[in-house]
């Protein structure tokens, strides 16, 4: 059984990995914000792809209350 302490660092963490995976987000949008009318690369397309991958396995585990 967790104690209270490893409850709230592991929701800490959890808190920070989501601040990331929103960070970067952002530095995605701005990237392709900046090469507007031209497609984007493979590199921000792949970038985008595992964000949103991140952004869905933290969305599953805080709805499995993992």
């Amino acid at each position: 059984m967790m104690q209270p302490n490893e409850q709230r660092n592991i929701e800490e963490l959890r808190g920070i990995l989501v601040e990331v995976a929103e960070t970067l987000e952002a530095v995605i949008i701005a990237l392709q914000a900046e090469r507007a009318g031209n497609e984007p690369g493979y590199v921000i397309r792949e970038a985008v792809r595992r964000v949103v991958q991140l952004r869905q396995h933290l969305d599953s585990l805080e709805e499995r209350g993992a």
